[in-house]
């Protein structure tokens, strides 16, 4: 759902905007599918979208809307989370959403509803869709494949030491490819989906990460290190290096560079195996980074996001794990393997195993022992 809201003055009471309902006011599950209002005496919006389990859940940004002026305002929700933006600014995130509600009909819509007085404000460019289902499976396992071509993008990413990695790069909900590291480049090309395989093809340029990201021994990631809902880039792993550089994704395929220090990572990261892994471990909606594999190792080094392209390092010991990682063959990966929001970390593919050595994260700083 998107509208623009200027707000004209601040009143007593909750003020509604904009109500989706199948007939009640709260909280059933289909009552506020979604709904809009203002607290009282301020400007800042109380987003609800109901969800099973609860029809009253939502986010409500901390920061209120200017009066007098126009505010472009984004309610997603998609994958686990409700996600609200102002102007195009990530400002409010809910992960509380793995379950939703199915299609609705006899929807009715206010503006405002008749439980709560309308809110003094002007609204335009509103409007609503639902993302669109994915098709009907006609047979186990089958792909509808798309080979479209795309203008230079390609070859540039079949240059000599080209670092390629994926992400929503504009926060469309939509896979992007980006690729740079490639000696003498000063741009990081960025391919934007579309959903149905054919990409818009982006190359400006980027203040010292392209020339960065083709330093010997870097390792290239990418994460929404900031919570705004578009993917950044960011790499460590070169000898004397004591920093975590990120290009920050602008959305429009333009990158900000933040060059931050970072405790012992960007040391630990030169050592010889170990591998650089990019996911949320404490669900707070950033992007974090770990190290895994390094040979003698007995912990996982984790370095949490602050939002702010810097981070915040920690390295516990964890038994047998980290050793396994470093393990000859061993391919190592992280995702949130038991549904609960918080990334964990997997490792396989050494010659003899039988197991998965799986670490699961916990919202305390550390990863615990592993589960095979």
């Amino acid at each position: 759902m998107q509208l623009e809201i200027k707000p004209m003055a601040k009143a007593s009471g909750w003020r509604n905007v904009v109500h989706f309902t199948k007939g009640g006011n709260c909280c059933g599950q289909t009552d506020r599918i979604p709904g809009i209002w203002f607290f009282s005496m301020t400007t800042r919006l109380h987003i609800r979208s109901a969800r099973p389990g609860n029809g009253n859940d939502g986010c409500d940004p901390t920061e209120q809307l200017p009066l007098g002026r126009y505010t472009h305002v984004k309610v997603q929700v998609r994958g686990n989370y409700l996600d609200v933006w102002y102007n195009g600014r990530h400002v409010c995130r809910n992960g509380n959403y793995a379950t939703k509600l199915g299609p609705q009909s006899s929807v009715r819509v206010y503006t405002a509803d008749p439980w709560y007085p309308s809110v003094s404000a002007y609204i335009k460019e509103f409007s609503y869709h639902a993302f669109p289902a994915p098709p009907a499976v006609q047979h186990r396992n089958s792909f509808s494949v798309r080979n479209n071509r795309i203008a230079h993008f390609a070859s540039w990413c079949a240059s000599g030491g080209a670092k390629i990695v994926s992400g929503d790069f504009n926060g469309d909900g939509k896979g992007d490819v980006a690729c740079t590291g490639v000696r003498g480049w000063a741009t990081i090309p960025t391919a934007f989906g579309n959903g149905l395989g054919s990409y818009h093809v982006t190359n400006h340029r980027v203040s010292h990460f392209p020339q960065w990201m083709a330093t010997a021994g870097v390792q290239m990631v990418a994460g929404d290190f900031d919570g705004d809902g578009k993917t950044d880039i960011l790499g460590m792993g070169p000898r004397g290096w004591a920093t975590s550089p990120v290009a920050r994704s602008l959305g429009n395929g333009q990158y900000h560079v933040t060059n931050h220090g970072i405790h012992h990572m960007a040391s630990w990261a030169t050592t010889s195996g170990v591998k650089l892994l990019a996911a949320d471990f404490n669900g707070d909606g950033k992007c974090d980074i770990a190290l895994a594999g390094g040979r003698g190792w007995g912990s996982v080094p984790v370095a949490f996001s602050h939002g702010n392209m810097a981070f915040g390092t920690v390295n516990h010991g964890i038994a047998n794990f980290a050793a396994w990682c470093a393990s000859s063959g061993a391919k190592i990966v992280a995702g949130d393997f038991n549904g609960d929001r918080k990334a964990d970390v997997a490792c396989t593919g050494v010659h003899g195993w039988a197991t998965i050595p799986t670490a699961f994260g916990r919202r305390r700083k550390d990863l615990p022992c592993p589960r095979c």
